[in-house]
């Protein structure tokens, strides 16, 4: 099946697999920047809070370059242009940037909450004596 110019229809087909990666790492980049947004506003030390931000940055900027070799895409459907590897890395850097983040802030707060615990434990101590 054709179009009236006799070319192929646009299906946003690609080549095999290329919108399931596109969309793919679309959510990725999406969801790194929402992570990285949300740690910039709740992570305990002002450094952790600035990478957040740098990182949330990076993942948009990111965010946008695929999107924008996408458009050229669609716009010619001849032309197969998944996303370029660059890309593909930086998000998979920045969604091990992000796991690396979490785990650490998952860490601080343990640290903390056995810090309030044994505080709480010590106050309780003190009370009955």
């Amino acid at each position: 099946m054709t179009t009236a110019d006799n070319s192929p229809p646009f299906d946003g087909g690609g080549p095999p697999n290329y919108m399931q990666r596109y969309d793919d790492t679309v959510d990725a980049l999406l969801e790194s920047r929402e992570t990285f947004n949300r740690l910039a506003r709740s992570s305990p030390s002002s450094a952790d809070r600035e990478q957040a931000r740098q990182m949330a940055l990076e993942a948009q900027r990111t965010l946008d370059l695929l999107k924008s070799e996408h458009q050229l895409y669609i716009d010619n459907p001849n032309m197969v242009r998944p996303p370029p590897l660059e890309i593909l890395a930086v998000a998979e850097a920045l969604a091990q940037r992000l796991a690396q983040l979490l785990h650490h802030q998952e860490r601080t707060k343990a640290i903390v909450n056995s810090i309030a615990e044994a505080a709480e434990a010590l106050k309780k101590v003190r009370a009955t004596t």
